[in-house]
This record gives C-alpha cells, sequence and structure tokens, in this order.
C-alpha cells in the first residue's frame, strides 16, 4: 500500500470547496482532506502505483484550478 500527504500552507475555504465537489474514492485508492494550524492536509491511499497516480494527478489538477482562480481574482 501507498500513503502520502500533500500540505498546503493556507487554509482557503476556497481550497477546502474545490475538494468537497470531487469524488475522494476511486476503486483502489482514495484521499481524505482536513484544515490543521492553517495549512490544508490532504492524505491519499492506494493500493498500487497506478491507483496512486490517478489520486495524485486529480489531487494535482484541483491545485491547479485553485492557483488559477486566486491568480485571476488577484488581477
Amino acid at each position: 500500500m501507498y500513503t502520502a500527504t500533500v500540505t498546503v500552507d493556507h487554509d482557503s475555504p476556497a481550497l477546502e470547496q474545490l475538494f468537497l465537489v470531487e469524488e475522494k474514492s476511486f476503486g483502489r485508492s482514495s484521499y481524505t482532506t482536513t484544515i490543521q494550524d492553517h495549512q490544508f492536509i490532504c492524505t491519499i491511499s492506494a493500493d498500487d502505483a497506478t491507483a496512486f497516480k490517478i489520486a495524485m494527478n486529480t489531487i494535482a489538477k484541483i491545485f491547479t484550478v485553485w492557483e488559477k482562480s486566486k491568480s485571476l481574482s488577484e488581477e
């Protein structure tokens, strides 16, 4: 089994909302999210490397959308 934790030093409600609308289980992989001490924490669990990659790609896409929306709102 593979596990990883991704921590973002930001407790943005917008980031949390983006994760709420996404599927959190992909069959052989899943992730959970929490906010703790002004940090957004995403913990990934996967049965194999392929499933781990699918979960990481999904999370990376959500982070990309969040970063893009932040930059648009700052303009």
